[in-house]
């Protein structure tokens, strides 16, 4: 398996699965979630509907990002 096929398993085809229509992809129109992680696979920042809730480890919201 690819790399770009384990990362759509848990993105676009979780998405679809749950019918979060824009969610999943990255590409005009969706809804600019993105999880960015370091090398170790901890999580380096989080954004969620455009916005950091999570930069460079520092939280900036918190909740639930819905």
């Amino acid at each position: 398996m690819t790399s770009k096929e384990a990362i759509s398993l848990g993105t676009k085809n979780v998405a679809s699965a749950l019918n979060l229509s824009g969610r999943g992809v990255i590409e005009k129109g969706s809804f600019a979630d993105l999880l960015l992680l370091k090398e170790d696979l901890n999580i380096y920042s989080v954004i969620a509907n455009g916005k950091f809730m999570i930069d460079q480890n520092e939280v900036i919201v918190k909740g639930t990002y819905e």
